[in-house]
């Protein structure tokens, strides 16, 4: 294999880009729309609600208008975020909810996605060892590739 040269007929037709409303995530949908400008691509940004756990003592106010008033929240973030992109390319958005990196993996799975652009958190090395990390588990079980982009550029120091 001579890797030198491009990779032949590569068509990047749709991407996702998972947003949590993070710098990041900006960052993300910047490389995404970089990417399909080039590639004439469609995107969609996906944000993931995570089930808050219940509070130790019994509820204290009603989950499911809890629950409501996130998901409201979330979807008026991802217009804000999709109407931002001037481009002429189609986003759309997408909103679910569950664990963030399975839920990105099914979606991503479910036909159609040729490349997932997603942002890293940049975490401690103890709280990466505690929490695991969404890219990284993205990473290892998506259907395509995945482009990671830092929340930060690089400072130029190994």
């Amino acid at each position: 294999m001579d890797f030198h040269q491009p990779v032949k007929n590569m068509n990047i037709r749709h991407i996702l880009v998972p947003v949590d409303f993070s710098e990041g995530s900006s960052r993300a949908i910047e490389y995404a729309v970089g990417i399909g400008d080039k590639f004439s691509s469609r995107i969609t940004l996906l944000h993931v609600l995570e089930p808050a756990p219940p509070p130790p003592d019994g509820p204290m106010f009603s989950f499911d208008t809890y629950g409501q008033a996130m998901a409201e929240a979330a979807s008026k973030e991802l217009h804000r975020l999709s109407s931002t992109v001037t481009l002429n390319m189609k986003v759309d958005t997408d909103m679910t909810t569950g664990i963030p990196w399975s839920s990105i993996v099914e979606r991503a799975g479910q036909g159609g996605i040729d490349l997932i652009v997603m942002p890293t958190h940049g975490r401690t090395a103890l709280k990466h060892l505690v929490l695991g990390s969404v890219a990284e588990r993205v990473v290892q079980h998506a259907p395509c590739p995945v482009l990671v982009v830092r929340r930060h550029p690089a400072s130029g120091t190994v």
